[in-house]
């Protein structure tokens, strides 16, 4: 079987054989404060992620007036538009994000919604390109960051076919990618997240795969990783009860810990491989503690043939192996032996 290709991010290394990338999403949810989202980079940290991702959003390059879009989920905002616009950062404040996250050792990461995102994110000099589902097809965009960036693609496929997926990197002459599988729900039901796909993605594209959960599942993540997605990005929350329209699709930080232990783990047992034509010397210390040396069970004199029906077995291995036991059957003992007493082949003639 050919070897997917691996993708460089920042220091990564993401593809088959390497521990599953992990990006926790915060999105939206820091409401605009650089204090919060300050927060959501000092928890992310704190669990263990790969790298922390945010949402670019400048409203009058993106959306207009027509835009129905989650507008009434928020008392404070008017329309979607006015969402966008209250929970922007400018380019300054962008900049200490980036710097702030790297110092706490994650890889920062901002999804563009417009062409003026790719300017500043350009401009900052990111690691690699998360492009949303919604944004996928976005053939402007796209060859608006080939021709200013190698960096990676990270590709959401949530809104789009497999048939979609190949005319969108053939036609964009796409080369250092990934893909993640993705349904657009909120929330996904945990068996509608798709799973299953991913293995059938890495044969069609020959890339790393991963899966970008909207679940809010700590159980679907994981069964992500265990069937061997290269990529986990999930949205995060410091609570079920947070305000946010993405809320009810995260996972606490509590659980995004849980889910790097898993990976790590699942990680370090992939890698192992057991040789059962060779004992390790811990095995073969504790042989000579759990295995049965033979005694007799009954006294016997010198001279006395021994039988089967005399044998009995005892812990630990300081005489002869209980699974030799034929080798001793109709041998004539040196001396006489005691009931209970270990036989040795020094014991027989």
């Amino acid at each position: 079987m050919q070897k997917n290709k691996i993708i460089k991010i920042s220091n990564k290394l993401v593809g088959d054989n390497q521990k599953t990338f992990i990006i926790a999403e915060v999105g939206l949810s820091h409401e605009g404060s650089l204090g919060i989202a300050k927060s959501f980079i000092d928890n992310i940290s704190k669990a263990g992620a790969d790298a922390v991702k945010f949402q670019m959003h400048y409203p009058e390059y993106e959306s207009s007036k027509y835009e129905k879009f989650r507008k009434k989920f928020s008392l404070q905002d008017r329309s979607r538009f006015d969402y966008w616009k209250r929970t922007s950062f400018n380019t300054t404040e962008w900049h200490k994000l980036k710097k702030y996250s790297e110092k706490k050792g994650l890889i920062f990461l901002c999804s563009p919604f417009s062409k003026k995102s790719v300017e500043i994110l350009a401009n900052l000099k990111v690691e690699a390109w998360k492009i949303a589902s919604g944004e996928f097809n976005n053939y402007l965009m796209l060859k608006q960051i080939s021709k200013i960036s190698k960096k990676p693609l990270i590709l959401s496929t949530g809104l789009s076919t497999i048939s979609e997926i190949k005319s969108v990197i053939n036609s964009n002459q796409i080369k250092n990618f990934s893909i993640l599988q993705c349904n657009s729900d909120y929330p996904t039901k945990p068996k509608e997240v798709g799973h299953k796909i991913v293995a059938k993605l890495k044969k069609n594209f020959n890339c790393p795969v991963g899966i970008s959960d909207h679940s809010g599942s700590l159980n679907s993540l994981k069964i992500g990783v265990s069937m061997n997605a290269n990529i986990i990005e999930a949205h995060v929350t410091f609570s079920k009860s947070f305000f946010g329209p993405d809320t009810i699709a995260s996972i606490t930080f509590k659980e995004l810990k849980e889910l790097i232990n898993f990976r790590n783990m699942f990680y370090d047992i992939n890698k192992r491989e057991f040789l059962k034509n060779k004992l390790s010397l811990t095995q073969i210390r504790n042989r000579k503690l759990f295995t049965k040396s033979i005694v007799l069970n009954k006294d016997k004199k010198l001279g006395s043939k021994i039988y089967y029906e005399d044998l009995d077995s005892r812990k630990p291995l300081i005489g002869i192996p209980v699974y030799d036991y034929k080798k001793i059957i109709n041998k004539k003992l040196k001396k006489d032996k005691k009931k209970g007493e270990f036989i040795k082949f020094k014991d027989l003639k």
